[in-house]
């Protein structure tokens, strides 16, 4: 019998080791603004049912804290770790900016477009920003979240007349959409409030950013409900014309669909019912990228650009992929060199570009663009980080009031091209007191080689601070 205390010992031991390995927490990301972030899926569980049962619990959190990842599982908390959901955005406290720290499903354009949404993403007064480099995402604005539960997140405020009474949604509530009915969750003194409209009709006034319409219009443009006024033929499909140089219509009639012009070019073209009357001569825009490389947390080339007829509506988009996953999304407004931010190192990506413009029937398109005129993708491996620089920095003279303390000039001395300033995300100044992060400004200042001087929160404990590490 003792024999079998050394086996069963082993066993333990290796059972217990492999818990751990799987239980362990890696840092995943950082908290990006102070805010809530949820616990369950209380708030979509209780929107199905139109009640409100289960209780909307969530976690405080500040900018630079951490999210931990275990096996499947997200936590917050340094000594005592909290599971959070992040199938959510985790919202400010004042509810006017939302972080996205995972792939929750769709962002929604002001054109009612459906976007993947990615991780490391900020949406705030309408517009989409990545966190990787503190800088707008694209060149328009957004209406929704639209989260893979089902709920929607409104980006700007929801306003609804109907004939008992006028709706007003604040922003960013959590919302659900029924063909009679609305049910939201609003952030009111750090408290979500459950409200009910039972009784919504379908030709309601709704307004909300640029859209005015119908609740069934809205609806409709959300695909939450089939349009039965269009056939299955959409109008004006005999209007494709044939095609030219570059897979663009030459303005000639024809009888082919635009679903069947559409797959005779690999480019992807949109028709929609948007028109826009020419006021110059039309001329068909080019729009190539030519001389692409990567570095490590960057992706380089050039941007060619001819639009003498002013017909592009929406600018050039890179989208960027890992595993067919969209890690990144960034518009390059004008032509020439450019360098786009955000990028892990040795990763492999694939990427695509398109870009917006009305065509000769002043009907809005989407076209692809060619890389390096070759194909319609890049794919590309980011350098590691073997070779980059030390980030040098250089400190002006540091005074202290009675309970802050004040740098007079911060500034890095690499060169404004070393790649090492790219990389970099979040920039904290430890004391022995408490630890100060930057902010996005000031870490872009940084990035830019602008100097600028910092003055911290009133919150040491005596009028001498030592810096020990920034």
């Amino acid at each position: 019998m003792k024999k079998a205390i050394v086996p069963l010992c082993l066993l333990i031991i290796i059972a217990l080791s492999v818990y751990v390995y799987i239980n362990r927490f890696v840092n995943y990301s950082v908290v990006e603004v102070d805010g809530i972030v949820f616990n369950s899926n209380a708030i979509s569980n209780n929107l199905a049912k139109s009640k409100d049962t289960e209780k909307v619990s969530y976690e405080n959190v500040k900018v630079s804290d951490i999210i931990y990842k275990s096996n499947k599982n997200y936590y917050v908390g340094e000594k005592k770790k909290k599971s959070v959901n992040l199938e959510y955005p985790i919202v400010s406290k004042d509810s006017s900016t939302l972080y996205i720290a995972s792939n929750i499903g769709n962002f929604v354009t002001e054109d009612f477009d459906h976007e993947v949404a990615y991780a490391g993403t900020i949406i705030t007064n309408s517009k989409l920003y990545n966190t990787t480099d503190h800088e707008q995402a694209t060149d328009y604005s957004y209406l929704f979240v639209e989260m893979n539960n089902g709920v929607y997140v409104n980006l700007s405020e929801l306003d609804i007349n109907n004939s008992i009474e006028e709706i007003k949604i604040p922003i960013n509530s959590f919302v659900s959409f029924k063909d009679n009915s609305i049910n939201y969750y609003y952030l009111l003194n750090e408290e979500y409030i459950y409200v009910s409209h039972p009784l919504i009709e379908l030709t309601d006034e709704v307004t909300m950013g640029e859209f005015k319409g119908s609740y069934k219009q809205l609806l409709i443009n959300l695909g939450l409900m089939k349009d039965d006024t269009k056939t299955d033929e959409e109008p004006g499909d005999d209007e494709g014309g044939d095609e030219g140089e570059n897979g663009e219509n030459n303005g000639e009639e024809g009888d082919g669909t635009t679903q069947e012009y559409a797959q005779s070019k690999p480019e992807y073209i949109k028709k929609e019912g948007e028109k826009k009357p020419h006021e110059k001569v039309w001329v068909a825009p080019e729009v190539s990228i030519t001389g692409t490389y990567a570095k490590t947390y960057t992706y380089r080339g050039v941007l060619n650009i001819s639009d003498p007829a002013q017909t592009i509506s929406k600018s050039p988009t890179f989208e960027f992929t890992i595993n067919g996953q969209v890690s990144l999304r960034k518009a390059v407004g004008s032509k020439g060199t450019f360098k786009i931010i955000g990028l892990l190192p040795s990763t492999h990506y694939e990427v695509t570009a398109y870009y917006e413009y009305y065509d000769e029937k002043g009907v809005k398109r989407q076209k692809k663009i060619k890389f390096n005129d070759k194909d319609y993708s890049d794919s590309f491996t980011t350098e590691g980080i073997d070779k980059l620089n030390k980030i040098d920095f250089k400190l002006g003279k540091v005074t202290t009031d009675i309970n802050s303390f004040n740098i007079s000039s911060i500034l890095v001395n690499n060169d404004i091209e070393d790649e090492v300033l790219n990389g970099i995300k979040g920039v904290t100044i430890k004391t022995g007191d408490a630890n100060f992060a930057l902010t996005s400004t000031e870490i872009r200042y940084i990035i830019n080689k602008n100097d600028f001087d910092y003055t911290s929160a009133k919150v040491l404990k005596s009028n001498k601070a030592k810096i020990k590490k920034f």
